[in-house]
């Protein structure tokens, strides 16, 4: 399905994840003390102008509230949040703007 159907929107979409881009990684349990990465989120602020911003994050369906309050506290522009993801060791997407220039193995 077409990521423009699917969300209702005529915008293209886009997916950006929250703990080490826009703010800094480090912050659980603690999500409402996170560090904002001011110009990432002053960055999203012009896509959202253009784009559906979908925010993906790891963090617990637990975690909306506080998410959400952290979200509108730094004013972080964002159509839809989406909490908890895919149980994969690494995720490599043809859409993606960054590509790992070496999946590491887990184990041996």
């Amino acid at each position: 399905m077409n990521p423009k159907e699917f969300w209702g929107t005529k915008k293209p979409v886009l997916a950006v994840d929250i703990d080490g881009t826009i703010c800094k990684d480090g912050s659980f349990p603690r999500y409402g003390e996170a560090e904002p990465l001011l110009e990432e989120i002053e960055r999203l602020r012009e896509l959202a102008e253009h784009y559906f911003i979908v925010l993906w994050s790891a963090r617990y369906e637990a975690d909306r509230a506080i998410t959400e309050a952290w979200l509108h506290r730094w004013q972080v522009p964002f159509s839809h949040l989406l909490l908890g993801k895919l149980p994969f060791d690494a995720f490599v997407d043809a859409n993606s703007y960054k590509f790992p220039t070496e999946i590491k193995e887990s184990s041996k």
